[in-house]
Formats: structure tokens, C-alpha cells, sequence
């Protein structure tokens, strides 16, 4: 399964882990500098490279709803964890 984890803090990097401990290619958005790879800066940009079936919104409660708003315009249709 390909999964998209957006936002990269403690939450988010540790729901890339367990992803990928689970068997699943995960691909990360984060607006900071990280080692994970695949990394990208804008959703739009991750969605269209992964095709992703999954994903986990871990960034600020407060950026929640521009990140879902953001995966709904891409056309995204897959599961969506909002940790």
C-alpha cells in the first residue's frame, strides 16, 4: 500500500516508521529539511508522485483542514488518519 504521512514532527515520524514496518511505501510532506526520502514540500506535489491510498494528517491541529482541503483537491480518495 502507498501511504502519504503529512507533517513530520515526533507524530508524523513515527507513523512513517510503523508504515513502513508494516510493509507499506510511505512518502512524507513536510515544509522543513528531513532525511526521509521520498520527502516532498506540497501535497499536490506528493499525491501526483505516490498515488498514495493512505494517509495521515500529523501536522498542527490548527493545519488540519487546509491539509484535507489541499488532499480533496488533488482528487485524492483514499483513507485519511488525522492524528
Amino acid at each position: 500500500m502507498n501511504a502519504l504521512v503529512i507533517g513530520y514532527g515526533s507524530i508524523g515520524a513515527r507513523h512513517a516508521r510503523i508504515l513502513l514496518e508494516l510493509g507499506c511505501l510511505v512518502g512524507v510532506v513536510s515544509k522543513r529539511e528531513i532525511e526521509f526520502k521520498p520527502c516532498y514540500h506540497t501535497i499536490f506535489e506528493a499525491v501526483a508522485a505516490e498515488r498514495p491510498e493512505y494517509a495521515v494528517v500529523a501536522t498542527n491541529t490548527h493545519e488540519h483542514y487546509a491539509a484535507i482541503r489541499e488532499l480533496d483537491e488533488t482528487g485524492f480518495k483514499g483513507t485519511v488518519l488525522v492524528e
